[in-house]
């Protein structure tokens, strides 16, 4: 009867080894999980979004920009890209009759 104890010792202190084990197993497993689900909801909402700016995109009112810059041109405030709605001044082509060179 004197090994007995520590027989059943041995089979209680494995039995606490495999319980921390497999309580460790299922920590990282429930970790791995919660951030797979974190990784699936944020790419559904980065999906939402792009849907929803889909539906809601915003397009530019070609006829405005044009009779804005007929308007201009109508008061004299016209321009270019290049010159801007002050036009040239002698001052900064350096000589030249144009902004292009010419």
């Amino acid at each position: 009867m004197g090994i007995t104890p520590f027989i059943m010792a041995g089979i209680a202190a494995a039995g606490v080894a495999n319980s921390i084990s497999s309580g460790q197993k299922q920590a990282k497993l429930a970790k791995e999980t919660a951030a797979q689900n974190q990784a699936n909801a944020d790419r559904q909402l980065k999906l939402q979004e792009m849907d929803f700016n889909k539906l809601n995109a915003k397009t530019p009112s070609y006829d405005a920009a044009l009779s804005k810059a007929m308007l201009e041109a109508k008061n004299g405030n016209s321009g270019t890209m290049l010159t801007g709605n002050m036009g040239v001044t002698s001052t900064g082509t350096l000589g030249r009759t144009s902004l292009l060179g010419g």
